[in-house]
């Protein structure tokens, strides 16, 4: 059996190694680095696999939904470019449209007064 067959293998970080040897000390259990390596190690050839299987099935899952919304967005575009230009005359056929008008700016009052400024609240 090949290493491909077997799935992968996990190894623990020294992070998750010092994580279980504190937790196993805190419940008064005196426990060296190679024994919590070890029991990682266990824990980590039993649900290893398990947790893989569901990772690739999730990230297939993702993939797909890539794919899927890929091919609706091309199909959607096809369709797009298939739909026949406007012709020329029923463009030209449209009302003009009037020419806007210069925004009135309003008269300046020239009082020696300062404007009031009104500011937010603060949140």
């Amino acid at each position: 059996m090949t290493r491909w067959e077997q799935g992968p293998r996990f190894t623990p970080s020294p992070q998750g190694i010092a994580m279980i040897r504190e937790r196993l000390q805190r419940m008064g259990l005196p426990v060296t680095d190679a024994a919590a390596r070890s029991l990682v190690e266990a824990v980590l050839a039993f649900e290893g696999p398990r947790l893989y299987v569901q990772a690739q099935g999730n990230l297939e899952n993702s993939l797909e939904i890539i794919r899927d919304t890929a091919e609706s967005a091309l199909t959607s575009l096809k369709e797009e470019r298939s739909v026949p230009p406007i012709p020329a005359a029923m463009i030209n056929d449209r009302r003009p449209v009037a020419p806007r008008r210069s925004p009135e700016l309003p008269e300046e009052v020239e009082d020696d007064e300062p404007r009031p400024v009104f500011k937010r609240p603060r949140r």
